[in-house]
């Protein structure tokens, strides 16, 4: 991500992901039309899905690479709280 974006960042919201291809569209879709006059960033940290999961994620990415940040784990970590920290 460019640092000149990174720094005037005021709001980062964090989604953590594990196999939720049927809602993960939604979930991004909703952050993604709130109006807001700050800029704010999107941490997505997925932990190892096997469904579709990364694969939507990619694609968000791709379409917003200035907005989302993404985090794809290879081995799960059987604990949301260690996404949290990672």
């Amino acid at each position: 991500m460019n640092k000149e974006v990174t720094k005037n960042i005021e709001i980062s919201i964090l989604m953590m992901t594990y196999n939720q291809e049927q809602f993960v569209e939604k979930a991004l879709d909703s952050v993604l039309m709130q109006k807001i006059s700050v800029p704010y960033e999107i941490l997505i940290i997925d932990d190892a899905s096997t469904d579709k999961t990364p694969e939507i994620l990619r694609m968000y990415k791709k379409k917003y690479p200035q907005k989302i940040s993404l985090y794809l784990k290879k081995v799960n970590s059987y604990h949301p709280t260690q996404n949290g920290y990672f």
